[in-house]
């Protein structure tokens, strides 16, 4: 916690949530995806960052990004890869 205490809060037009994780079923990134969409119900804007090493199943990786296409996620969805927490 002390590690974030001094960034400071940056507020957002767009909501914006993040999952912080690798990119793996173990972290059952695909729900997280589904939960984006029923936020998007009450927030169509609603931004969503997936956080993390996508290079360790590619083919988990894949299914996700299917899955953010076929739910019409294209605009909502970030995948940024390994990537500092801080900068977000």
């Amino acid at each position: 916690i002390n590690r974030f205490a001094n960034l400071g809060h940056r507020r957002q037009a767009t909501p914006t949530v993040a999952l912080i994780g690798r990119v793996v079923p173990i972290k059952d990134i695909k729900t997280y995806i589904r939960a984006i969409t029923l936020a998007k119900q009450f927030a169509p804007d609603i931004r969503g960052y997936i956080i993390g090493p996508t290079d360790e199943d590619e083919d988990y990786y894949q299914e996700c990004l299917n899955l953010v296409q076929l739910l019409g996620l294209d605009n909502n969805i970030v995948f940024t890869g390994q990537a500092r927490v801080d900068d977000y």
